[in-house]
């Protein structure tokens, strides 16, 4: 991966963090499992 698609990715990851912002991450088991799924999704979609 270059720099250019890191940056993509992580653009991407904040944007939808930023649409979760009322969930508190560190707290709820579900909201980080949410947070995975996210993660992961995203990393399939750019390899």
């Amino acid at each position: 991966m270059g720099n250019d698609e890191l940056k993509a990715i992580a653009n991407i990851l904040l944007v939808e963090l930023k649409k979760n912002i009322s969930v508190d991450w560190a707290h709820r088991e579900g909201a980080r499992a949410r947070l995975r799924v996210l993660v992961k999704d995203i990393l399939e979609d750019h390899g």
